[in-house]
Order: structure tokens, then sequence, then C-alpha cells
């Protein structure tokens, strides 16, 4: 339960309220504003921002008139540095209203604060100050109803030990019934000075074994259904507060635990003997201190199976609850544990993912930076400057003089037939590298002029300059004529006929009027592409040669 669980907040810190009986606005200051509330009573109650949850609440009194006549008031605050400091807050916010001092500040803690507030003993009139003493004694209570017991009947909450153990569930401020006992060394690390105010269980101290057996042997009886005792254990004496004491520890079955603490009476004594005499002054349950709950007659004595009795109510009452609770625990712890296994793992690929994304961006930075830098340019290195070597000159020896002998006459053989003229397919275009300058040789002394024959006309590439030797003259034969019976016999496709391609390539003369028939009968048989141009050229050219 929270230390601020019990108060309801009306104003938030640093919001202005309307004061009654007040003309103007006044501000909260840096605190919540609100009240508490019970079943019989409510007092106005503010909190400081900076409160913990180990801090503790101040109930401050406050007295004035009204009206001339006297008037009290009781404020909660939770927060304060000290007493003077809670009552000037108290004064601030509340006082003013009746012109009111501060009479007395009571520490507290919510549970006490509350069960007063619920109390309708403590708030039969009236709104009067708060009591020192009523807030002490409702600080931790067994129970809202006082328990009684007759015997091992209990008289008490309408006698059904349920409603008993109700009333303890309710004021059990920590929970303390439902939770697990840690053990006779925490438990006698954390005991304070207690005074014994109820009946007690007095024993020798070599009777204390005996003494545990029939206490188990009565707790067997009274729980033949319910709950059973697995195990007593027996400390060793051991010195609390300067009393020798001894703890008797009862296990069930369920996880329950019951205890049972004994000391010597005398405090100057420095070891227990057999002899002496050793004195209950707590009764646990689990964690939870049940002695006023069993025996809460005083000046009684009290015999061990009623007390064995009492305790196996109590302890069959409280065991399902118990083992329900227990068993959350467990399922809660074990959901934690698989929780924080989870979270370890989603760390460590958070990790993994964080190094990942970093390198990623190293690389990305990198690139970023290679790229923002100018490429460096770079000075291609002069080639080297060759000088041609010279070409030798060759002066040519002259040729020796030579008289020629008159030569005899001799009739000139008919010539063989002229190449036939090609026209050549044009060549690509080709850039010729400049080729370096040649310096002729001198031509030798002409020789007897001799007619070549003719050679076709060959459009020839582009070659250096070179002085060609004159080439002697021919005189080229008549070419043969062709009759029209020779042409008719000629087939357009028979492209294997040496006629038939002397005529294409203007080798053969050929007449007008047979060209213009060779023409039209090539016009109906298209199987060869060049014969009407190859005979159209002809045309051309002998329509020039007549013209001239």
């Amino acid at each position: 339960m929270s230390v601020k669980s019990i108060f309801t907040q009306t104003h938030a810190p640093h919001q202005s309220r309307l004061v009654p009986g007040f003309d103007s606005m006044v501000n909260s200051g840096a605190c919540s504003i609100g009240f508490i509330k019970g079943d019989y009573r409510q007092i106005n109650a503010l909190v400081t921002e900076d409160y913990t949850e180990n801090d503790l609440w101040r109930v401050i009194n406050l007295k004035g008139q009204k009206s001339g006549i006297e008037a009290y008031d009781s404020v909660a605050i939770l927060g304060a540095i000290d007493d003077q400091h809670a009552g000037e807050l108290a004064i601030l916010q509340f006082g003013r209203m009746f012109d009111a001092c501060v009479t007395d500040v009571i520490e507290t803690n919510q549970f006490g604060l509350k069960r007063h507030l619920s109390s309708k003993q403590f708030n039969l009139s009236g709104s009067k100050p708060i009591q020192r003493w009523q807030l002490e004694k409702l600080q931790n209570v067994i129970a809202a109803e006082t328990p009684q017991w007759d015997g091992i009947s209990l008289v008490s909450h309408d006698g059904d030990t349920a409603k008993l153990l109700l009333d303890m569930q309710r004021n059990d401020d920590h929970s303390q019934l439902l939770s697990k006992f840690d053990g006779l060394p925490t438990l006698l690390s954390s005991l304070e000075v207690e005074e014994a105010h109820y009946d007690s269980i007095i024993v020798d101290y070599q009777h204390l074994e005996q003494l545990s057996a029939i206490l188990h042997h009565a707790m067997d009886q009274f729980s033949k259904t319910g709950v059973k005792v697995i195990n007593v254990t027996e400390s060793k004496p051991f010195k609390h507060k300067k009393v020798l004491q001894i703890a008797l520890t009862y296990d069930f079955d369920d996880g329950q635990n019951f205890t049972i603490l004994f000391h010597k009476p005398d405090r100057f004594s420095k070891k227990i003997s057999s002899a002496d005499s050793l004195i209950s002054w707590k009764i646990l349950m689990n964690n939870r201190d049940i002695t006023a709950a069993i025996q809460p007659n005083q000046g009684e004595g009290i015999s061990i199976p009623v007390l064995a009795g009492r305790i196996m109510k109590l302890i069959n009452q409280n065991s399902n609850r118990f083992k329900r609770l227990q068993a959350k625990k467990a399922e809660k712890a074990k959901a934690l544990a698989e929780a924080e296994n989870r979270v370890l793992e989603k760390q460590s690929l958070l990790a993994s993912l964080k190094q990942e994304i970093e390198s990623l961006q190293s690389e990305l930075d990198n690139l970023a930076i290679s790229k923002s830098k100018p490429t460096p340019e770079v000075t291609p290195e002069p080639a080297p400057e060759v000088t041609p070597e010279p070409t030798p000159v060759v002066t040519p020896e002259p040729a020796p003089e030579v008289t020629p002998e008159p030569a005899p006459e001799v009739t000139p053989e008919p010539a063989p037939e002229p190449t036939p003229e090609v026209t050549p397919e044009p060549a690509p275009e080709v850039t010729p590298e400049p080729a370096p300058e040649v310096t002729p040789e001198p031509a030798p002394e002409p020789t007897p002029e001799v007619t070549p024959e003719p050679t076709p006309e060959v459009t020839p590439e582009l070659a250096p300059e070179v002085t060609p030797e004159p080439a002697p003259e021919v005189t080229p034969e008549p070419a043969p004529e062709v009759t029209p019976e020779e042409l008719q016999n000629l087939s357009a496709s028979d492209t294997s006929n040496p006629l038939y391609k002397s005529i294409i390539e203007g080798q053969v003369g050929v007449s007008l009027e047979i060209l213009e028939q060779v023409r039209d009968e090539a016009e109906k048989n298209l199987e060869d592409p060049l014969l009407i141009p190859a005979v159209t050229e002809l045309l051309n050219q002998i329509k020039v040669k007549e013209s001239v």
C-alpha cells in the first residue's frame, strides 16, 4: 500500500484556489492539496513535491477562534522536512482561516491514520484534535475487534474463525500472513525489544524438547483433514539485546510456518542451564506476530492442547489463500525471469544492430568523403618527338649511250582482244595515311615506241605521289560486230556466255538498233539486274560517239 494511497487530490501544485472567508485567490504553492477520508471523519491534507515512500504522515493539530468560539482542526502533511516545516505549511494553507496556531505534531503511518478516521470509537463527537495515544495504539493492530477465546472456542467475531482471520488480514498492513517465512537467521537478525504482555508458555530448558513433541502431537490431532507438520526445528541459544533466547519452528506441508520465541528472564546470565526456566514472548504465523490473537487473556494459564488448537485453526483457515498467493508469486517470478532473459537477448541484438549500423554509417561517410574530394588532373606525358631519318639520295648512274639499230619493217600482227572494261564497285572512302615524299629515280632513256593493249579503267586508291613512266601508245583493234541472230540466241540468265559478258562490258561493237533491241528484251526478262544499266550505258556511249 503506497504511503500516498489514502490521499485524494483537489488542487495540483501551483494551482490557485478560492479559500472561503477571503476575497482573493490564494496560490497553493509547491504542494498538492486535498483530503483524507475515513468512515467517520475527513481531514484536510497536503503532499509536497519531494516526498518519498519512506516518509511518514504528520498530523498537525491547530487551535484558533471563529466568531469568538474556540475552533480546532487537524491537518495531515506528507513530505515535510521536520515538525516545524509541517506546522508552517499547515498555517499557510489552512490556519489563516481562523487565525490558528499549532498545538501538536504527531507522526503516523498511513495505516494508523486511516484506521483512526474509520474508527467510530474515536470520532463520536465533532472535529476534536487527534490524540497522540490514539494514533500510537492504531499503528499496528492484530484485528479491529479484540479476539476473545473460551478454551478452544472463539467467543468474538461471532465464533467464526474465518471472520477472525479476515479481520486479521484486513489489518495485516504488510501482508505478513501471506508471506513465506524466511528462516530463523532472518528472524533473529530483525528482532526488536518487546515486552511480554500476554500469557506465556513457561518451560524448563531440559523439558523444551518434550514440550515441542507434545505441541507437535496436539497439532496433528487438530489437523487430521488439514495441513500437516513436516518438520520441527529448535535453534541454538542466542543472545538478543543482551537476553538469552531460543526459537522453536514448525514447518507445514503447504509452505506455512509457525514459530515460538522463548527467552530467559535473567539478562545478566551468560548461558542457559538445564534447570533454567524459559518464557515464550512472541508467536509468529509465517512472518506475522499473532501473539495477541491466540493469547489475549493476561493472568490466565494456557494449556498446550488449547494453544495447538487455536494455532491450527488459523493455519488451516489461511492455507488456501496462502497457496494461491505463493503460486501467483512463483508465476510472477518465472515470468519476471523470462522477461529478464528476453530483455538480455533484445539488448544483445540491439547492440549488434547498433554496431552494424555504425559500420555501415562509417562506410557511407567514407564514400561521401571520397566523392567530395576533387579528382586530381592527370597531365599526360608529352609524346617524344621522332625525327624521321632522311631518305638517302641515290644518284642514278648515267646510262651508256646506245646507237639504235634501224628496226626492220614488220607487218603488225592483229592485236589480241582487248581486256574488257570493268567498272569496279565503289570502294569505301578511306583516308589514306600521308606517305613520305619520295624523290623518284630518273627515268631511263625512252625505248622504241610500242603500242600496248588498252587496260581497263580502274579507279585506283590514293597512292603516294609518284611520277609514272609514260606508257607506250597502243592502237586498239576494232571490236567485232555482233549480228542480231547472235543476240537472239543469247539468254539474259546465261551469265557464263563470253559474248554476253562482252556486250555488257562494252567490249564488243554493237549497232544502236541492236542495243535498243537488247534493252527491250532485257526489260522483259529481269533475271539479271545488271543487264539493263549495262545496255543503257552502251547506248549512251554509242550515241555520244555518233554525235561526234
